[in-house]
């Protein structure tokens, strides 16, 4: 099966299924931005007072700190308090803001979206203010806690060198005088000790109070301002998913189709599966195809050596069997009388010349009756002629295989129609007796006589 034929039986045979997924699905893409108001987005950008980042990891892992900040519940509360606006909470943190780092430079971008361009701006600075003070002030309580700490520890130093001092001071040799160095020994050790450990505490208290005087000074660089414009809808991107959505999903659809329930569509496939050429496309309004159809039914007829055919339809429909009727009279009815006048020399003068008698033997053209086969057992040089609709099914082909194995005919030719210009025509509802409907599923050939439109 080459691509062409791929093309028509999926694409070409389905076509109105995946064009009406499609406009489905461009439809579900609008409808999410049904109800969609302008947002204005404003962004902030600010450093924070932390060292230069040397790698894109550490402008995450900055970035990242400030995100927490911002996205904490009391802070947007306070942030929109401040605006004098009402959202939701949840909702904002996860929808409406966004923090990334500008590179490996230490300057941060904070984006705020909101249905007010006021409101956007306000809550943008205030957020990227909160983000510096909060990250001012943990650090700076770190670094309190710490000097505290280191100072009570100095404090306690103090006092241990006071009473080592006290006790030297106030020392009295005693009657040995190897035990009173000893001793005073001891003493000058333990106060060399504790002033070692003072100096190592009052040398930790300098080194933080250097790294807070050098560190580097957080700040907004370019404070947020309220958008001019609101931001570009997504409703196009939406609906373009949806259209690609839905042709993803009518193509597979109509692949599983023709695998499942497989169409014919067109004369080249139609003579493919009948083994038979196609006379012509019939339609009952134009009357001009009655010539043409007429001629290549006399062609058909030489090719298979017959003189008779039978017209039966492939679709035991109503319409289908109206116009195998309608068919059988039109082929049935010379197409030009014996003698017809002839312009002949353009002069506005007509002369009527008798027409030459054919040589070719006489065709019958008859809808298809089992009456035939009581005659003689068999109708002689006989040949089928398939009324078919333009698209065919599996059932049309079971049809025909039925009737050619039953009567043991062969397909001289097939006439297609239209299904449209069948009701368009009004066959539905012409007053036809007599007709055949087959069942391939069946092993005889009923006989329904009906009355269209009867109760």
């Amino acid at each position: 099966m080459d691509v062409s034929e791929v093309v028509h039986r999926v694409a070409l045979a389905y076509w109105p299924l995946i064009i009406g997924l499609s406009l489905l699905g461009a439809m579900a893409g609008g409808a999410l931005h049904v109800n969609d108001s302008p947002v204005y987005t404003s962004d902030v950008r600010f450093v924070l007072d932390a060292p230069d980042p040397q790698a894109a990891a550490e402008s995450t892992s900055i970035a990242d700190a400030a995100k927490s900040i911002a996205t904490s519940p009391s802070h947007i509360s306070a942030a929109l308090a401040l605006a004098g606006v009402r959202r939701d909470i949840v909702r904002y943190a996860t929808q409406n803001i966004e923090l990334q780092p500008l590179g490996t430079s230490g300057v941060l971008d904070l984006q705020v979206k909101d249905p007010d361009r006021e409101a956007a701006a306000v809550i943008a600075n205030a957020l990227a203010k909160d983000i510096i003070d909060t990250r001012s002030i943990v650090a700076r309580d770190r670094s309190n806690a710490l000097l505290a700490t280191l100072s009570d520890e100095i404090k306690s130093t103090n006092d241990a060198i006071a009473k080592v001092d006290a006790a030297i001071a106030g020392f009295r040799p005693s009657s040995d005088p190897s035990v009173s160095a000893a001793t005073l020994s001891g003493l000058y050790s333990e106060r060399a000790s504790l002033a070692q450990e003072r100096l190592t505490l009052q040398s930790e208290v300098n080194s933080i109070t250097e790294s807070l005087a050098m560190r580097p000074q957080a700040g907004i660089i370019e404070p947020a301002v309220a958008a001019a414009q609101p931001d570009p809808s997504r409703a196009p991107i939406d609906v373009a998913l949806g259209i690609l959505g839905g042709l993803v999903v009518g193509l597979m659809l109509a692949s599983l189709l023709a695998a499942l329930r497989p169409r014919i569509k067109g004369a080249h496939q139609i003579e493919q599966a009948f083994e038979a050429p196609v006379l012509g496309d019939f339609d009952p309004l134009d009357e001009e195809v009655d010539a043409t159809l007429g001629a290549r039914v006399r062609i058909a007829g030489n090719r298979a050596g017959v003189k008779n055919f039978q017209l039966v339809a492939v679709d035991g429909s109503r319409e289908a069997t109206g116009l195998v009727s309608m068919l059988a009279e039109r082929l049935g009815t010379p197409e030009v009388s014996s003698s017809a006048p002839v312009p002949l020399n353009g002069n506005g003068q007509a002369i009527v010349r008798a027409r030459r008698k054919s040589t070719q033997p006489p065709i019958t053209v008859t809808t298809f009756n089992v009456s035939d086969f009581s005659k003689n057992g068999v109708v002689p040089e006989t040949a089928l002629i398939l009324v078919a609709p333009d698209v065919l099914h599996r059932r049309d082909l079971e049809t025909a295989v039925y009737l050619t194995s039953l009567t043991g005919w062969p397909v001289a030719g097939i006439v297609t129609y239209s299904k449209r210009a069948l009701q368009n025509a009004g066959l539905g509802r012409l007053r036809r007796t007599d007709l055949i409907t087959l069942r391939p599923d069946r092993d005889i050939v009923e006989r329904f006589t009906y009355r269209a439109g009867s109760k």
